[in-house]
């Protein structure tokens, strides 16, 4: 039994992990997107 809740453990925070690292992706695109229509406004 203690050994499943470790395994359960670790694949939650390897999915943890992965889903931070989505959101970060998914933030990162969204600062870009925004600079880059900020740009193109100031240019235009």
């Amino acid at each position: 039994m203690p050994q499943f809740t470790t395994i359960l453990m670790t694949t939650l925070m390897r999915d943890l992990k992965r889903t931070m690292l989505m959101m970060k992706m998914i933030m990162m695109m969204k600062v870009t997107t925004l600079h880059l229509l900020k740009v193109s406004i100031t240019i235009v």
